[in-house]
């Protein structure tokens, strides 16, 4: 079954490892067979992966993208998994690391990623509103009186 892309200009993708940036226009592409396939937004940088939490989403991307490191990273990354679970008190939380544990154990990297996808979005979330608290407010101007 072909899978079809719709790709906002200038989007990057990732295919089987290799980068891919489309034009200026709008475009959509056919894969006609199976590939890895993710979208750049859905990336995220080494510098980026400054949690734990994170540091797994990047150790399963890497997966994705680069089959090489495969042997090498596998137990790993199903090691943090296991120690993030624990770690993790709430349900929903547990249940999402769970079912990209079990995505990674069949070798399904695109949606091991999709399960800790909300959990990252999460994490981002809290992260801006703690910085949001911290930062005080400016004073109000004074001269309109």
């Amino acid at each position: 079954m072909a899978l079809k892309i719709k790709l906002k200009p200038n989007e990057k993708l990732v295919i089987n490892g290799c980068v891919v940036q489309n034009g200026p226009k709008r475009h959509s592409l056919t894969v006609m067979n199976f590939a890895n396939i993710v979208r750049g937004d859905d990336l995220i940088s080494r510098e980026e992966a400054t949690t734990p939490l994170r540091a797994i989403y990047y150790a399963i991307q890497t997966l994705l993208i680069n089959p090489n490191v495969l042997q090498e990273s596998l137990t790993e990354v199903q090691q943090a998994l296991a120690k993030a679970y624990s770690l993790m008190s709430d349900a929903k939380a547990q249940d999402a690391i769970m079912m990209a544990a079990n995505y990674v154990s069949v070798f399904d990297y695109y949606k091991a990623l999709a399960a800790l996808r909300p959990l990252v979005q999460r994490e981002r979330k809290a992260e801006q509103q703690e910085q949001e608290e911290e930062t005080p407010d400016k004073p109000a101007y004074a001269g309109a009186a």
